[in-house]
């Protein structure tokens, strides 16, 4: 979640170069990128542009600054580029997913125990 959270508010930027497609995981492509001088490697979905993408095409990229390891294919300049969802959204579904499951297990816990507690009364 800090990294989610470092790539929505303060992401670094640069270029990546997809090694490889994997259509097998939801059409992601792979990539390899380097921040100050360390290789990193990492996963991501290319949206529209999947099937026109190569190894060897050079791809725009965010990640963490505080750890490279985080990173997505995404285009702060063109933020529509290739139909992908931005950080921001992503951010906030991830947001909105935890706290709905907060919530179902705060509920299910508060029944549970109020039933519990009528048996043993």
């Amino acid at each position: 979640m800090p990294g989610q959270y470092r790539l929505y508010r303060q992401p670094g930027v640069t270029q990546g170069v997809i090694t490889g497609k994997k259509s097998e995981n939801h059409q992601n492509v792979t990539y390899r990128f380097t921040v100050n001088g360390k290789n990193y490697h990492g996963e991501s979905g290319i949206g529209d542009a999947y099937d026109s993408a190569a190894a060897g095409q050079t791809v725009p990229l965010i990640y963490d600054p505080t750890d490279p390891d985080e990173s997505s294919i995404y285009d702060l300049d063109h933020p529509h580029r290739w139909g992908l969802t931005s950080p921001q959204e992503a951010f906030v579904s991830l947001l909105l997913i935890l706290s709905v499951f907060s919530l179902m297990g705060g509920c299910l816990f508060a029944w549970s125990f109020s039933y519990a507690r009528r048996r043993w009364i």
